[in-house]
């Protein structure tokens, strides 16, 4: 057992089952608090990237109501997976013309996926409509920037923002949420023997979407 100061405990509902906690208590936390925090009833939500956040992202934002577009780097080998999580659209993350046929389509867009490269962060700006938001989830390395044209906030009048997990009342209510509409994440399940093959499929981008070690016994 451990102790620990009440303002720092929450309650764990007995429904969810306990190998579901660690991505919903980290991922979970992080995708509900922003779109808590940004979501408005009746936008259209963009996820970008869908990973062990991403997944998430989709899922939540579909519980509350959002008409979801998914934007991800393996579009062949995610669809299924998105379907399944009830996507509305499926588009590349990293093929800008693709990017800009859905231009001017979401009025929030999470950003999931820490890429450096301008000429995505331009296009992934061209897919809000006036007045959006950029939420970014992913956070890049300090003192490697990413340039962004001033202009393009002041023409479509879009504001970018950032957010990293939430307070415990975040955790509350996502967890809550997760078991009135069944949000589980999609993990592996592996031992503590198994760690280095857990580290190896999240260095290499294979693990669907969260990697999770059993330490029970």
């Amino acid at each position: 057992h451990i102790q620990a100061p009440t303002k720092c405990c929450f309650k764990i509902p007995s429904k969810l089952p306990s190998e579901s906690l660690p991505p919903l208590l980290c991922a979970g936390t992080t995708v509900f608090a922003a779109l808590r925090r940004h979501y408005q009833p009746g936008d259209d939500v963009g996820v970008i990237g869908i990973g062990g956040l991403g997944h998430l992202a989709v899922k939540f934002a579909k519980a509350m109501g959002a008409r979801v577009t998914a934007f991800t780097s393996k579009v062949d080998d995610k669809t299924d997976d998105l379907m399944k999580m009830r996507a509305d659209e499926i588009h590349s993350s990293t093929d800008v013309m693709d990017l800009m046929m859905s231009m001017a389509s979401q009025d929030l867009i999470l950003n999931t996926y820490a890429t450096r490269d301008p000429d995505l962060y331009s296009a992934y700006l061209q897919l809000l409509r006036p007045g959006g938001i950029f939420c970014s989830l992913a956070l890049p390395g300090k003192g490697d920037p990413v340039p962004i044209d001033i202009s393009e906030l002041g023409f479509s009048q879009i504001s970018i923002c950032g957010s990293n997990i939430g307070s415990n009342k975040d955790v509350e209510d996502m967890l809550q949420l997760a078991v009135e509409k069944n949000i589980l994440p999609d993990c592996e399940t592996l031992s503590l023997e198994d760690l280095p093959t857990a580290l190896a499929k999240c260095e290499k981008g294979t693990a669907r979407h969260r990697c999770v070690l059993d330490c029970q016994d």
